[in-house]
């Protein structure tokens, strides 16, 4: 069962709660509670090791912590209780930093982590494609060419053996660049005449040809990928939920801002909210672009408990495995780049 209680999701949040410190328990109101949990692991922070205990809980708060001889005042007529024997009874995982669509996402796309080459993803690409033959783009997450035999970035013909009818968008384990085949640059218009955005790069080979890597916002030119259909979406999202909720997460925070993906919903978290389905809390960061009207307005919009606009966030630079963190000396591997910063050095300073 997963409890949306504002104040369980840390412990250090349970001392600023409560009047009165006696031994381990605390009291704040002599009101009847809605709701006691008691267990006989109740894990609180305060102490080392969960211990024999009970939870009280007055509308959407926490009033008491205790024994549960020290709950008998506050049951009521109306006071539901649930004693949980030896199962754990403790406050809520609070997730600090996911994307919560595209990890949903990811969930239903190809998992490439155990990759030890190319070649051996690309087969695990047409595995997946072959048992989705509907799905108009074959969207795959995690592969780590640091790990593969070579050591090198994949080439677009790799894919196009295996897959040449569909485009594929395939994110590296960093989410950072993204592996995709030859369909997936003629859906996007990527050629070798199509520039690179700012802090994106299009991979080309000698001849100038796209290889089919791209690197931070140049994943935006495909951002095509991402336009799921409002049934896969809410699929996507009940999906989280659920795991959420088995895994006793009872709030995240939302970075959707990718470099060149803004791939969040707040569409439809308002629809679930508003049903009464939206299970974990949401605070969601807006991209720091300079468009502090469309931040404001979202603040104006999002302040419900379960809902919430909570700042702002700006990519600096990237990751070291595909040189794109930026670094005070050369890469040692390539000694003509430090790698960059999205805005100029100047403007961070």
């Amino acid at each position: 069962m997963l409890l949306s209680l504002s104040f369980f999701i840390n412990p250090l949040l349970f001392y600023s709660f409560f009047d009165t410190y006696e031994g381990g328990n605390y009291m704040e109101t002599k009101q009847k509670a809605d709701i006691i949990l008691s267990s006989n692991a109740v894990f609180t922070g305060i102490m080392d090791r969960p211990q024999p205990g009970a939870v009280a809980i007055i509308g959407n708060k926490i009033a008491a912590i205790g024994s549960a001889a020290d709950m008998d005042s506050l049951v009521g007529p109306e006071t539901k209780q649930y004693h949980y024997h030896n199962e754990l009874i403790m406050p809520g995982f609070h997730d600090f930093h996911l994307h919560l669509m595209l990890g949903s996402l990811a969930q239903d796309s190809v998992h490439l982590h155990e990759a030890r080459s190319e070649e051996e993803a690309a087969e695990m690409v047409r595995k997946f494609a072959d048992a989705r033959p509907n799905d108009p783009w074959i969207i795959g997450f995690g592969w780590y060419h640091v790990y593969w035999e070579n050591g090198q970035l994949p080439h677009r013909s790799t894919l196009d053996r295996v897959i040449s009818e569909r485009p594929v968008f395939l994110f590296n384990a960093e989410c950072h660049g993204a592996w995709v085949n030859s369909k997936a640059l003629e859906v996007a218009g990527i050629t070798r005449d199509t520039p690179d955005p700012p802090f994106g790069e299009i991979s080309k080979d000698d001849k100038g040809e796209p290889t089919g890597f791209l690197y931070e916002t140049a994943m935006g030119l495909a951002r095509e990928a991402f336009v799921l259909p409002y049934e896969r979406r809410q699929r996507l999202l009940k999906s989280f939920l659920q795991q959420a909720a088995r895994l006793g997460i009872t709030s995240v925070n939302d970075m959707f801002p990718l470099p060149g993906l803004d791939f969040g919903d707040l569409p439809l978290y308002k629809e679930f909210e508003e049903k009464g389905a939206l299970t974990s809390r949401i605070h969601f960061l807006a991209p720091l672009n300079g468009d502090l009207d469309y931040a404001k307005k979202l603040r104006s919009i999002y302040t419900s408990n379960t809902l919430q606009f909570s700042g702002l966030k700006q990519f600096l630079d990237g990751v070291p495995t595909t040189y794109t963190a930026y670094l005070l000396a050369p890469y040692s591997d390539r000694p003509e780049t430090c790698g960059d910063t999205l805005l100029p050095p100047d403007m961070i300073k």
